[in-house]
């Protein structure tokens, strides 16, 4: 159990290290069971020497006492292998190695393919814990919502729509310079769906990174859509960073598990998400009542009224999974909100 976990000054300052909140550290219970099961004490002691903000590889050098190769050798080995230390780039764009936050050991530590359910069902059980009672919470509270949702590619066209070429996903990807695909590891974690699992793309840096780290694999253009249309075909929502500009990843995701919209979805965080420019528009002509859409949606927006769908406005993302699933074609895409409605620029969730 967490709560037999004894938080020690070792444990306490290697979550400062992880930009724990000073006031939150003696309540991680779960974090601390996390942290002595994937932190050696050794590992652990270096990231506390090099502490929260951090440094550049001279600063570290001078700070540590170290020696150049042995300090980019001790890096390289917690970065690609462990996770637990990461590059972020300044204004600069000098690396400045850093401690893995707390709420980022989700993605660039647990990702690695080694942590499966049938080898490491306990510590994803953890991860999950922490998801639902820390990770959510915290992501649900920040000042801006930190992801955005693409609508699907094939409803949206230029003649109907108007659509900008940073909402298409086909614009994404074929703009990339690299693509790579990855399992998911919130349905990895939270093992609540069948849905699709191999359908994490990235993009250039995020793609290089996850390559190189042996997370994804590389895949082309023609790959890269074809993961689309599977995600579309399951109902799966295309989530990114919430800017226009630098986007590094499309997530597909459910409400079972995904962090976003499962932070929507069941824990009512709403200004987590940001919502696309669309909302969907029921021609009831058209509808049959055939159900297919509402099993399709992520937010729980529709419901079978009679033998009609009704649309809830306040639960619609515009994610367009309902129009693209629909025979019918009883459900469009309508544009209800301007192009300044997505931020130009804004740091990513993982920090770049």
């Amino acid at each position: 159990m967490a709560s037999d976990v004894v938080m020690d000054d070792y444990l306490v300052n290697l979550m400062r290290a992880m930009a724990v909140p000073e006031k939150k550290i003696q309540d991680q219970k779960v974090l601390a069971k996390i942290l002595n099961q994937i932190v050696s004490k050794e590992d652990g002691e270096f990231l506390i020497q090099v502490g929260k903000d951090g440094g550049t590889i001279p600063e570290l050098i001078a700070r540590l006492k170290m020696d150049q190769k042995v300090l980019a050798k001790k890096l390289n080995e917690l970065f690609l292998d462990k996770g637990i230390i990461h590059p972020e780039f300044s204004k600069k764009g000098l690396p400045i190695w850093k401690p893995t936050g707390s709420i980022l050991l989700h993605d660039l530590v647990f990702m690695n393919p080694k942590y499966q359910p049938d080898t490491h069902k306990e510590l994803l059980d953890l991860l999950d814990e922490y998801y639902e009672t820390v990770m959510a919470p915290v992501l649900g509270h920040t000042d801006r919502p930190l992801f955005r949702i693409i609508p699907v590619n094939e409803v949206l066209s230029v003649s109907q729509t108007k659509v900008l070429p940073y909402e298409e996903v086909a614009k994404v990807i074929n703009k990339s310079r690299k693509i790579g695909v990855a399992h998911c590891v919130c349905r990895k974690r939270a093992r609540r769906c069948d849905h699709p699992s191999e359908v994490c793309l990235s993009f250039d840096m995020a793609a290089d990174m996850l390559i190189q780290r042996k997370f994804a694999r590389k895949i082309s253009k023609e790959e890269a859509f074809k993961v689309i249309k599977i995600a579309e075909e399951a109902g799966l929502v295309h989530c990114v960073d919430n800017k226009k500009e630098g986007l590094i990843f499309i997530c597909n995701c459910c409400s079972c598990g995904c962090g976003a919209v499962r932070g929507v979805v069941a824990h009512g965080y709403r200004q987590l998400v940001n919502q696309s420019r669309y909302q969907a528009v029921l021609d009831a002509d058209a509808c049959i009542g055939c159900g297919t859409c509402l099993e399709k949606c992520q937010f729980n927006a529709l419901t079978l009224e009679g033998e009609k769908v009704a649309i809830n406005l306040e639960n619609c993302w515009g994610c367009g999974n309902c129009a693209a699933n629909c025979a019918q074609s009883a459900i469009i895409l309508k544009e209800i909100r301007p192009p300044e409605h997505i931020p130009e620029t804004g740091v990513s969730f993982m920090g770049f």
